[in-house]
């Protein structure tokens, strides 16, 4: 709880310096349809990129596969690495506001802030839910990438509508939509082949996201290794615990009929429970 609170810590400082200081760099207001284009090319690079970055980040900060980060460097790699797309989140605002105001004509200033808000705060509503019932559910180079075409699509609907605009921009917008398709295709493959980055030295079988957090499986020689968001919770070679944990128990009871097992069923303690022939196993992870 704590780190995800630092997490939320680090967004809304990184967006609140990009838009008060990146925001007083702009001096022009026919620049800012520009401006704004860029920030939407820019959110469609820097998202697959944070993705990297959070992928990467354990084995540049904790040492070996599966134990925790300590404190300090966890702190301070997850503040500077939301940087980047932060502080263009934060530019994007106030420029969008900025350029609404100098095409609105007769609204005031703070009119277009509140108007800004509310439809910020609809996309919030609109992202989480469909974060929570979508995307969460799929990869996340695919999100990344249908992100991205939103972003790009829209940079290319202002430089349209822009009477003056740039055939070189309007060009590589539609080869970044292009490349952003592609991502989209592959995006399991690439997905996969960044995955590994989070396991060094250890073939990566599977790794899914739920409700509760990222589940990944691994494999080293024969072994298999369970992770639970980054977190080694055990592998399916652990029989001398195994032994330890189902025996010494099971063996103070002359004929155990009925188990109950909480916890420690994917390491193998199964398996030896089922070597004194129970009639039933509940088994709660």
């Amino acid at each position: 709880e704590f780190f995800i609170g630092w997490i939320f810590f680090g967004w809304l400082f990184w967006v609140g310096m990009g838009s008060v200081f990146l925001n007083k760099i702009i001096k022009k207001e026919e620049n800012l349809s520009k401006i704004l284009i860029f920030c939407h090319i820019l959110i469609a690079a820097l998202l697959p990129l944070e993705i990297i970055l959070s992928r990467i980040s354990r084995t540049l900060i904790s040492g070996p596969t599966g134990q925790i980060p300590n404190l300090m460097p966890s702190l301070l790699y997850s503040f500077f690495a939301l940087a980047p797309f932060c502080l263009v989140l934060g530019l994007q605002f106030t420029i969008f506001a900025r350029f609404w105001k100098s095409s609105a004509g007769k609204l005031r200033l703070e009119q277009i802030l509140g108007k800004s808000y509310v439809f910020e705060a609809l996309g919030f509503i609109v992202g989480g839910l469909f974060f929570s019932y979508i995307f969460i559910f799929i990869n996340e180079f695919l999100t990344a990438s249908i992100l991205g075409w939103l972003n790009l699509i829209t940079a290319l609907l202002i430089l349209f509508l822009i009477k003056k605009s740039n055939i070189i921009l309007k060009s590589l917008t539609i080869i970044l939509i292009i490349i952003f398709i592609g991502i989209s295709i592959f995006s399991k493959n690439i997905n996969s082949q960044i995955n590994q980055l989070r396991f060094p030295h250890q073939e990566l079988i599977e790794s899914k996201n739920s409700l509760y957090g990222n589940i990944a499986i691994t494999k080293t020689r024969e072994q298999y290794n369970f992770y639970e968001s980054g977190a080694l919770i055990g592998t399916n070679k652990e029989e001398f615990s195994n032994e330890e944990i189902a025996h010494f128990s099971l063996l103070f009871h002359p004929n155990p009929q009925k188990i109950l097992l909480i916890g420690n069923g994917i390491n193998g303690t199964l398996k030896e429970i089922l070597k004194h022939q129970p009639n039933k196993v509940f088994y709660l992870e």
